[in-house]
């Protein structure tokens, strides 16, 4: 089975603001042509090995660039739709939400009080019925049983 991969061009990328020690004094330094063509020889490479859908980005969400965070893509066309911690990502919920629903995704949202970024903590086993969490400053300490239970 071929691999399915989501990923945003970065028309609206910048680091705006720091919700991690990553974007420490980055803030206003991004390049976004370097970006782009960081994120086209990325998606060459990919297409070659998997089908790559596309999502628009939204104004507003500079961050949707990392769509792995988006949610937990789950066996069949399930996903665990992500909670974000921070406000400023909050946002893209909505699209993301609105994208996996138009896509034919069986969306499953988890409660609005406690965070999970989706595939950037965990990750779905595919040889075994498991689900790897971290959590910690990003995904609240109690999400992975309710973000194993629902995928």
């Amino acid at each position: 089975m071929t691999p399915t991969l989501l990923m945003c061009e970065p028309s609206r990328f910048e680091v705006c603001y720091v919700i991690n020690p990553w974007m420490l004094g980055h803030v206003n330094t991004s390049k976004r042509s370097l970006v782009t063509r960081q994120l086209s020889k990325l998606h060459q490479a990919l297409v070659r090995h998997a089908e790559v859908r596309l999502i628009e980005p939204a104004a507003g969400c500079p961050d949707m660039v990392f769509t792995a965070n988006a949610g937990l893509g789950v066996l069949g066309n399930r996903v665990v739709l992500a909670r974000f911690r921070h406000g400023e990502r909050r946002g893209e919920e909505r699209h993301f939400g609105q994208w996996f629903t138009a896509q034919d995704f069986e969306v499953v949202n988890l409660p609005a009080d406690l965070s999970f970024e989706g595939a950037g903590d965990a990750l779905l086993d595919r040889a075994a019925p498991i689900v790897w969490m971290g959590r910690g400053f990003r995904t609240d300490e109690r999400q992975p049983q309710r973000a194993a239970a629902a995928a």
